[in-house]
């Protein structure tokens, strides 16, 4: 478990390296920032990110809610590896890609109350994160 968490503090440190914006985290208002459409229309991501998304909603898809903290650990040490892989691949730039990130800073907050030690916080955040990743499709294509 120990080993669990100090990877995803590693991990958490490396995106905020990442991140072109350094924003204030606060878990409690995952969408401090709000993503806006190009003209209307959804922004056009690179295939890797819209694949990595893909992949993370299959792996919330097949995870049962009422599983114990190890079983989230586990879940949260999958999503954030899927999650640093749409960095690394990002080729995006300019709009589409601070809006990609206005998309993707909310993510990385979530995956901390995922290891939450209430259930029910573990719960509705697994729900929101569920209703997060399904809105990818009204922003990118």
């Amino acid at each position: 478990m120990e080993k669990t968490l100090l990877k995803y503090l590693l991990i958490l440190l490396m995106l905020s390296n990442y991140s072109c914006n350094k924003q204030e985290e606060n878990s409690s208002n995952y969408q401090k920032n709000v993503i806006s459409l190009n003209n209307g229309n959804p922004w056009k991501a690179n295939p890797e990110t819209t694949y990595g998304i893909l992949i993370m909603k299959k792996k919330m898809a097949s995870f049962n809610i009422d599983s114990n903290l190890n079983l989230y650990s586990k879940l949260v040490d999958e999503l954030t590896e899927e999650f640093l892989v749409i960095f690394e691949k990002c080729t995006m730039k300019g709009e589409s890609h601070k809006q990609l990130h206005n998309y993707l800073l909310p993510i990385k907050l979530m995956f901390k109350d995922l290891l939450n030690s209430n259930i029910k916080k573990r719960q509705k955040t697994f729900h929101t994160l569920s209703s997060h990743l399904e809105k990818y499709k009204y922003f990118f294509y």
